[in-house]
């Protein structure tokens, strides 16, 4: 009869979880980091309205002026316009 050492299996398991961990944020920063992740512009959606305007006040206009981009905000009703504008190209 094999016995198992839990100890060492829960070592195995730990070690393996921290380099996915590791490789997993150098992938990451490397992502963030290149010049290619960096637009000049960025469109984002939002239902439209008194939300969208909260939205844009808050967030985006102050991030678009931090990270020197433009924001392009697009409104949208649901799912059904946003498969006419992937459908469409746009």
């Amino acid at each position: 009869m094999t016995t198992l050492d839990n100890s060492k299996i829960t070592y195995t398991k730990r070690k393996m979880f921290g380099k996915t961990v590791g490789v997993a944020a150098v992938a990451t920063a490397a992502m963030l980091f290149s010049t290619a992740s960096w637009a000049e512009s960025v469109t984002v959606a939002s239902w439209g309205g008194a939300y969208q305007a909260a939205q844009s006040a808050a967030l985006f206009v102050p991030g678009a002026k931090k990270m020197g981009i433009t924001v392009i905000e697009e409104t949208f009703g649901g799912m059904t316009d946003v498969r006419l504008k992937v459908k469409a190209g746009a």
